[in-house]
């Protein structure tokens, strides 16, 4: 069984579970003949790719908890106007061509 280090408020919980399900398996169908160095190889590959997730879910769970969190909540789900990409910029700043 492996440590679930994503919290609720990310609904990651099912998704990683599969993942982990697959991932370990593939490595003991790999490595039959030492299931240890599977394990280890399964481990390792599984907390490179939850590590984000975990930082992610508590940053998410400390602004739902935190004594601003209907501010903070807003903020986080309110659109901000975005910078154009660098491409948009140059085609906005040629004059148009005539028809």
């Amino acid at each position: 069984m492996t440590p679930r280090t994503s919290l609720p408020p990310l609904g990651e919980g099912a998704n990683q579970a599969m993942l982990d399900a697959a991932g370990l398996a593939g490595e003991l169908a790999a490595n039959p003949a030492d299931p240890d160095s599977a394990i280890r190889a399964y481990e390792e590959a599984m907390f490179t790719r939850t590590h984000p997730i975990a930082e992610m879910s508590a940053r998410v769970q400390t602004m739902m908890l935190s004594p601003t969190a209907a501010d903070d909540i807003t903020r986080f789900f309110t659109a901000r106007p975005t910078e154009p990409a660098p491409a948009d910029r140059e085609r906005a700043a040629q004059p148009a061509s005539p028809l």
